[in-house]
């Protein structure tokens, strides 16, 4: 699945444009699913997009350093090696701290109950778009 995504987001001419759909698609899809007033969205969009520039630049770092030592990992010393875990948890705990730090912040303008319809909806929004993929993928792929 994960595959599908990275092909949807591989970046051919008209992608940037299509994320741009997607995004748009993706907080009317949230803000209707949970039901946001026009502060809280305001407010709400706000941290969102902070967040993510944050996630974004990890999953950068990660395909930069990451990926290429792991194509390679056959190759790297035992010492080499264990660097590279150390590099693979610490970007996974600095994901979980902004998990944190941003669910503390999303917390002081949305109620627990939006906040679990929050997480509820980006979840369905995942399955969705994934969805959608794997359809397009198929009309595309000749038999």
């Amino acid at each position: 699945m994960f595959l599908f995504v990275v092909q949807a987001f591989a970046q051919p001419p008209g992608m940037e444009k299509k994320k741009e759909q997607i995004r748009a698609q993706k907080i009317a899809y949230i803000t209707e699913e949970v039901d946001l007033t026009a502060s809280e969205a305001e407010k709400f969009w706000l941290l969102y997009r902070e967040l993510e520039e944050k996630k974004s630049a990890l999953r950068k770092l990660k395909h930069q350093d990451i990926r290429s030592q792991l194509e390679n990992v056959d190759d790297l010393s035992e010492e080499d090696a264990k660097k590279l875990i150390d590099q693979i948890v610490d970007i996974k705990q600095q994901e979980a701290d902004l998990f944190v730090e941003y669910h503390a912040k999303i917390q002081t303008v949305l109620s627990a109950q939006k906040t679990a319809k929050f997480y509820r909806a980006e979840e369905k929004f995942k399955r969705e778009l994934l969805h959608r993929i794997r359809e397009n993928h198929k009309k595309e792929t000749p038999k």
